[in-house]
């Protein structure tokens, strides 16, 4: 079979693999929780509630200190993760939340 065919293949097969995006969402925070004056900032965060039944578990995955769109495509996105997995099973929502010093949120240093 020729490459170029096998290529189209593995993308085809690639791309089934993928759910439709999860879009950004943004939760203003204050900087300063005992000193309003000093303003507030934006959190990045993507959820994922397609499976989502009442009373069922919020799974909360913290991406710790690195852009957490990598840990959405690889997560969320993607039909075969351990996230996705645990959505399916319990019925639940997934979040990914962003570090407030990593990736797109205002960096704030005190």
């Amino acid at each position: 079979m020729p490459a170029a065919t096998l290529l189209k293949q593995s993308i085809r097969q690639y791309v089934l693999l993928l759910r439709p995006s999860v879009l950004a969402d943004r939760w203003q925070i204050p900087i300063d929780h005992w000193n309003s004056s000093v303003g507030t900032y934006q959190n990045r965060y993507w959820v994922d509630d397609e499976r989502y039944q009442p009373g069922g578990p919020i799974f909360v995955y913290d991406a710790g200190e690195t852009d957490a769109s990598v840990y959405v495509s690889s997560q969320l996105q993607k039909k075969k993760s351990f996230l996705q997995e645990f959505l399916k099973r319990f019925n639940g929502m997934g979040i990914i939340w962003e570090h407030r010093y990593v990736g797109l949120p205002t960096k704030v240093f005190f």
